[in-house]
């Protein structure tokens, strides 16, 4: 399950990187690319900052969101806004006024965090002069935490030792669990593990402790949290295969008007998304007052199907978009393959949708979105058809 989070979130952080850069018309934002780039402390970034490249340096403060893509990426400047980053080692030593999402090798944290904290990565170490004030959640195979952690901490981890201050709950999953002298935990300290944890007399839990054992055989029912992620993950996959199937399909037979639709996704965004939601509102009311009237079933039953095919066609053209975008961004050589843009985007739909919350509200608007872009490409189709008997 870890390696799952852990790319599931690798991937959220590409998309959300190529989204922001390539819909201009959002924001302003700076980009910085090349195989070494050096933000020098005198270089004034009053934006916005999307900085890739292999190795990575920022010296000076950031007013807006850090976004960064690099082999080694270091931050000593602070960051007045939020950092997502994917690198093979990231430290980050200024202060963040945001929350700080990473994927990476190693990660670390050295000072101040003002919101949340989410990591995924080999491993995590936060130094004792860090301090998280929001919430901290981590899927990694070692962590070494320190320092101040204002709300919940929780997370999946092989190998963890905890010697720092938590002013609410701890949660956590690992295989080793160890507790240092110098631990305060103010709320309760439950942990998952096969073995019990080594916890120092020297620590402080004003809450209960509460240990339990991962489901084993001799256990007569797993726990619902086990089963229910177990479903969930099972269902994902299919849902994933199943779109994959049907991409691939549609991608024969309608490789052309997804081509057009990825055009009009791009040069009327807000077009084709309110075409989308207008098509989601009506056709469902559609749908049930045929219902209603009795003799207008068999309409509405072929009504739902065609409107389920175009949900899915819709979410065809959304994972193409995604699959191109990273291509043009990532690739050495430009590629015109729709079936490659179909996989990588499918799997950076999919993932990204993992995540709680955002997950949600990356659904709800690309939903409408790659709707309206496949209606739009019918249309355009049938525009060119007619014009051309004339």
């Amino acid at each position: 399950m870890n390696k799952n989070i852990v790319i599931l979130f690798l991937t959220s952080l590409i998309f959300v990187l190529l989204f922001l850069v390539s819909t201009t018309y959002s924001f302003a934002v700076e980009v910085k690319k090349g195989d070494v780039v050096d933000v020098s402390a005198n270089e004034a970034v009053n934006e916005s900052l999307v900085i890739t490249g292999q190795s990575l340096t920022i010296d000076s403060n950031v007013n807006g969101d850090l976004f960064c893509a690099g082999q080694n990426v270091i931050v000593r400047g602070n960051v007045n806004g939020d950092i997502l980053c994917l690198a093979q080692d990231l430290k980050v030593q200024g202060s963040v006024s945001g929350s700080v999402r990473a994927v990476a090798q190693d990660v670390e944290i050295f000072q101040q965090v003002t919101r949340n904290l989410t990591v995924f990565a080999q491993r995590l170490i936060l130094y004792n002069t860090s301090a998280v004030e929001g919430e901290s959640f981590f899927g990694v195979q070692q962590a070494e935490i320190s320092g101040l952690l204002g709300k919940k901490v929780s997370g999946w981890a092989q190998d963890l030792f905890f010697n720092g201050s938590a002013n609410q709950d701890v949660e956590i999953k690992a295989q080793s669990v160890r507790v240092g002298d110098k631990a305060r935990i103010l709320g309760n300290f439950s942990y998952e593990s096969e073995k019990e944890a080594e916890i120092s007399d020297q620590t402080k839990i004003a809450g209960k402790v509460t240990w339990s054992k991962p489901f084993a055989e001799t256990d007569q029912q797993p726990t619902k949290f086990v089963s229910t992620n177990r479903l969930q993950d099972t269902s994902r996959l299919i849902s994933f295969l199943l779109s994959l199937v049907f991409g691939l399909v549609l991608l024969y037979f309608l490789s052309g008007k997804i081509r057009i639709g990825q055009e009009k996704m791009i040069q009327n965004p807000l077009a084709t998304f309110f075409l989308g939601v207008l098509v989601i509102l009506v056709v469902p009311i559609a749908i049930v007052f045929s219902i209603l009237t009795i003799i207008g079933i068999p309409f509405a039953i072929f009504a739902i199907l065609l409107f389920l095919l175009c949900l899915f066609a819709g979410r065809i053209y959304v994972f193409c978009f995604l699959g191109k975008k990273l291509l043009e961004q990532f690739a050495r050589e430009k590629s015109e393959s729709l079936a490659w843009s179909l996989v990588l985007g499918s799997v950076l739909y999919y993932l990204l949708t993992w995540i709680p919350v955002l997950g949600f509200l990356i659904s709800f608007f690309t939903l409408p979105w790659g709707l309206g872009g496949f209606l739009a490409s019918l249309k355009t189709s049938h525009v060119s058809k007619t014009v051309k008997k004339k």
